[in-house]
C-alpha cells in the first residue's frame, strides 16, 4: 500500500483533485449564479430609491397606470371606431 503519493492539506487530510475542484466550482457557478441576479433585481425594484427600476419599497403598493396602454385599449375598444371596423366586415353562411 502506497500512501506516500497522495498530497495532504497542513491537517493531514488528503487533498482534493483538480477535476473535482473545477466540478465544485462549476456546480457553485450554476447554482449561484441565479441567486445573485435575483438580489441584484431586487436590490433595483425595492431598495434603491435613486434607480430607474425602482417601484416601491418592500410592503408597499405601488400602482402606476401605463398610460399609453391604456389610451390605446380606450381607443381601441370606442365604440365608433368598433361601428366602423364592423362596416367592412360581412358574414356569409356556407351550407355543404
Amino acid at each position: 500500500m502506497v500512501t506516500g503519493c497522495e498530497k495532504k492539506n497542513a491537517n493531514g487530510v488528503a487533498a482534493q483533485g483538480i477535476e473535482e475542484t473545477n466540478a465544485i466550482a462549476e456546480e457553485g457557478f450554476i447554482y449561484g449564479l441565479p441567486i445573485v441576479i435575483n438580489y441584484a433585481v431586487l436590490y433595483e425594484y425595492a431598495l434603491d430609491c435613486n434607480s430607474g427600476q425602482f417601484k416601491a419599497p418592500f410592503n408597499k403598493i405601488n400602482v402606476v397606470a401605463n398610460e399609453r396602454k391604456s389610451r390605446w385599449l380606450a381607443d381601441a375598444l370606442h365604440p365608433e371606431r368598433l361601428a366602423r371596423q364592423s362596416k367592412g366586415i360581412q358574414l356569409v353562411a356556407r351550407t355543404q
